[in-house]
C-alpha cells in the first residue's frame, strides 16, 4: 500500500494542544462567552463545524467519485466495442 499524502496544515492536530471542556468564568463578559448554540460535544463536532475543514472534504469526496465514475457511455461503448473483436 503506497503511503498516504500529507493533510493540509489546517486538518492536521498542533504539536501541543489539550483536551478539555472549556469554562466561562463569571468575570468574563457576556459578549465573550461562547454561545450554547456554537458550542460542540467533540473535537469531530468542531472539525465538522468548521468551513475550511468542510470544503476540503467535499473536494476530496468529488475528486474521487468523478475517477470512478469516469468514462461512462461512451466508455462503456469502447470497451464493447473492443471485446467485440477479438
Amino acid at each position: 500500500m503506497p503511503p498516504s499524502p500529507p493533510l493540509p496544515s489546517f486538518v492536521q492536530a498542533p504539536k501541543r494542544f489539550e483536551v478539555g471542556t472549556v469554562l466561562q468564568g463569571a468575570a468574563e463578559f457576556k459578549s465573550a462567552r461562547i454561545r450554547k448554540k456554537d458550542q460542540r460535544h467533540s473535537f469531530v463536532e468542531e472539525l465538522l463545524a468548521d468551513t475550511k475543514v468542510k470544503h476540503y472534504a467535499k473536494r476530496k469526496f468529488l475528486e474521487i467519485n468523478r475517477g470512478k465514475t469516469a468514462g461512462g457511455k461512451r466508455s462503456y461503448k469502447k470497451r464493447r466495442a473492443a471485446l467485440s473483436r477479438r
